[in-house]
């Protein structure tokens, strides 16, 4: 549970706990909050209590802690103290923040957040792509790492073991973490790397955010295999701004090098060299079927005819414009960067480098016939070379179909660079 950010009040007769005891006798009927102060998981409570049974009114302070299940623990009171460790099991952060809310006009955003924990493993790993093998640091072991999904509100907390070759941080990009910048993860600016058979525990908190992130590796280039996307979805209670999709996506954009990124940006620093071209981009870690050796392999996301699609599209690519379609499919933009946008409907889409997008699409054509999902990168200069080969995933109608030989290629999609 989540309690921040500090909050300092004296209104009096701010709020009343809408909560009793479950029995007569000399419980309180009523307790009123004064004021409130609250810092992490530990509040200060200046409180009012009408008892029952003649008990009469009484005044004093609490301060509470909040356990991981979001009941309150005391940790000492005084003069209403007995009555509160004897009932102290029957309040709840929620039951304590909502009169506060309503009554005081103060925003306690996180009543009703959830905690999640998940475990990041950085190790090296061993992967095929391009008609060759090589080994790279990921999270888990996988390409791209594991996403994060929560709901606006929550809070996260990503125990960092480094199992890898390299010191590294993780930075959640995009996300604000109001007095929480220890945990923002830039290297040697809120922390050092993470050495070498150690770990390091982040506190991710979601206070404004909602739609699409992303979190990524953030010493030298290790993002460019040390990546995942944030999913936000709406608070508990509340719904998206658009009629809710029938199904959501993740899709992921990256840069694949054949040989290791460090030792390339090595010596790239050694002799002043351009910034590295890769060697394919990738969808979903794929690079498709107009790379060597990955037509089995590409990207194939099946969908029903008549439904509609949430695609939440990360850009983790190194520094890299893409114009994103799906052929003869119309994309509808809702979101990006982990806020809604007014929507508006499109053919294609530019997303730049570590930018998200969320869009919706319709499975409105021709079952029968399969449809490229393409990147193609965008460059508007000439001072140096760049990877121009696209990367394709495909978009297939479930059902019994014989498709043709070639999938259907987006018409009018901008090409490489627009001079």
């Amino acid at each position: 549970m989540l309690l921040q950010p500090l909050i300092a009040s004296r209104a009096p007769r701010m709020g009343l706990v809408g909560l009793s005891p479950p029995e007569n006798g000399y419980g309180a009927k009523e307790i009123w909050v004064l004021g409130v102060s609250v810092v992490g998981d530990i509040w200060v409570l200046g409180v009012s209590a009408v008892g029952g049974g003649g008990w009469g009114t009484r005044s004093g302070f609490w301060v509470l802690k909040v356990g991981v299940d979001g009941l309150i623990v005391t940790v000492c009171c005084r003069e209403v103290a007995g009555w509160t460790m004897k009932y102290k099991n029957y309040f709840t952060a929620g039951a304590l923040l909502w009169p506060l809310a309503a009554l005081s006009g103060m925003l306690f955003c996180m009543a009703q957040a959830n905690i999640h924990y998940y475990d990041f493993v950085l190790k090296e790993t061993n992967f095929t792509r391009l008609c060759g093998a090589k080994s790279m640091l990921t999270v888990n072991g996988s390409f791209p790492g594991p996403v994060i999904c929560i709901h606006k509100g929550d809070t996260v907390y990503v125990n960092v073991q480094n199992q890898g070759n390299y010191g590294v941080t993780i930075h959640w990009h995009g996300v604000k973490q109001p007095r929480n910048p220890e945990s923002d993860g830039p290297e040697f600016i809120t922390q050092c790397p993470i050495s070498l058979g150690s770990n390091f525990t982040y506190k991710i908190i979601f206070l404004n955010e909602e739609g699409t992130l992303w979190w990524h590796a953030h010493s030298d280039w290790t993002r460019a295999s040390v990546h995942g996307a944030i999913v936000i979805l709406p608070a508990n209670g509340t719904a998206y701004p658009f009629p809710n999709p029938d199904g959501e996506q993740v899709i992921v954009f990256g840069s694949w090098y054949k040989g290791d990124v460090m030792s390339l940006t090595d010596n790239a620093s050694k002799t002043g060299g351009a910034t590295l071209l890769s060697d394919a981009f990738t969808i979903n870690g794929q690079p498709g079927d107009y790379k060597p050796c990955s037509k089995e392999t590409t990207y194939l996301m099946v969908v029903d005819y008549g439904k509609t699609y949430l695609l939440r599209n990360v850009n983790a690519a190194m520094n890299r414009d893409f114009f994103f379609a799906i052929s003869e499919h119309n994309l509808t933009v809702v979101g990006w960067d982990g806020a809604y946008v007014k929507p508006f409907t499109t053919g294609y889409i530019m997303i730049a480098p570590r930018q998200t997008m969320d869009i919706l699409v319709t499975a409105n054509q021709s079952p029968s016939t399969q449809y490229y999902m393409l990147i193609s990168p965008y460059y508007d200069g000439a001072l140096y070379d760049f990877d121009q080969s696209i990367a394709t995933a495909i978009w297939q109608y479930n059902g019994n179909y014989t498709f043709p030989s070639t999938p259907s290629y987006p018409a009018n999609l901008p090409h490489y660079a627009l001079q």
